[in-house]
């Protein structure tokens, strides 16, 4: 069985799924505020779940993507994974 990387927490992994790209808006200092997360805690998390959305066109698990893929449901899984 492959090893799995120790997930993170619950509330870093919320904080980061607000903060795509916190250095290049104000809202990283005002996050990090209400959060308690610094930024620096919440980069590690933030580009994980980068590479999951960079990787998931060559994943063999697409129900999820097709389905998101879809104008009535917004058709957000068609939206472009960040460059960090």
């Amino acid at each position: 069985m492959p090893r799995r990387e120790p997930s993170p927490p619950p509330g870093v992994a919320g904080a980061s799924q607000l903060t795509p790209r916190p250095r290049r808006t104000p809202q990283g200092q005002e996050l990090a505020e209400h959060t308690s997360y610094t930024e620096a805690a919440l980069l590690p998390c933030v580009r994980d779940m980068n590479q999951v959305h960079k990787d998931a066109p060559k994943n063999n698990l697409q129900a999820v993507r097709k389905k998101y893929a879809q104008e009535k449901h917004g058709a957000v899984s068609g939206i472009p994974p960040a460059n960090l």
